[in-house]
């Protein structure tokens, strides 16, 4: 199992020169897609616009 998530993780990123800048580049999106889901529910916040 532990093999077969490591050939996906090179797969999906890649194992050359730049694959550890698009590990970074995917979780800063995924937590920037969490801080909007999650900011988005305060209703003082929509209210400055």
């Amino acid at each position: 199992m532990a093999t077969t998530d490591i050939i996906l993780l090179k797969n999906v990123f890649g194992s050359e020169k730049g694959s550890g800048a698009s590990i970074m580049y995917f979780i800063i999106a995924v937590s920037g897609i969490l801080w909007c889901l999650i900011f988005r529910r305060v209703k003082d916040l929509r209210e400055l616009e």
